[in-house]
């Protein structure tokens, strides 16, 4: 019985302070929105009993917890994937650079002299052939006449990494 006389001293004592409250508001145009407030805030005062005796507040906090966390694992995933990708763009930008290095080497060690070098590497992930060559592209610095030495250069290449000879390019530059 205190349990239903406490509940009605609770809504006496919150009608009481949205009245004194209500009128203690500078400007008239704000009182539809402080008794939409007090309204929705009475339906929750008044309903209390039945929402504490079915356990509504507890289910309602569980499904709050649990919604906030599924959110908090999606961002975190997102973040993830983000950081993943930018590592993995980084790692590929190294290991693209040390091939165009070896390459150049390769070159040099055949006799031709090569000026630049250029890779196209398998980048998606999700592909058979990721991190693989797809193409290979060298300028080099030679006189005419050096078709044999280039030929091997491609092949060497070729054997090296996998990569068809067609898809390997040779442009000469005059010396």
């Amino acid at each position: 019985m205190s349990g239903i006389y406490d509940w009605i001293r609770d809504i006496i004592g919150y009608m009481v302070l949205m009245t004194a409250i209500l009128n203690f508001l500078p400007d008239r145009k704000y009182v539809k929105y402080f008794r939409l407030f007090s309204g929705t805030l009475l339906i929750l005062l008044v309903f209390r009993p039945a929402i504490e005796f079915t356990g509504l507040e507890e289910q309602t906090a569980g499904l709050f917890e649990r919604i906030t966390f599924q959110n908090d694992a999606r961002l975190l995933q997102r973040e993830i994937t983000d950081t993943d990708g930018k590592r993995l763009g980084a790692l590929t930008e190294s290991y693209k650079e040390a091939i165009e290095t070896e390459l150049k080497i390769i070159a040099e060690g055949t006799g031709l002299e090569c000026t630049a070098a250029r890779v196209t590497l398998n980048t998606a992930p999700e592909n058979e052939g990721f991190g693989g060559i797809s193409e290979v592209g060298l300028s080099i610095r030679a006189k005419e006449g050096r078709g044999k030495e280039i030929r091997d250069l491609k092949k060497r290449i070729g054997e090296y990494y996998g990569v068809e000879e067609r898809k390997i390019t040779v442009t000469l530059e005059d010396k």
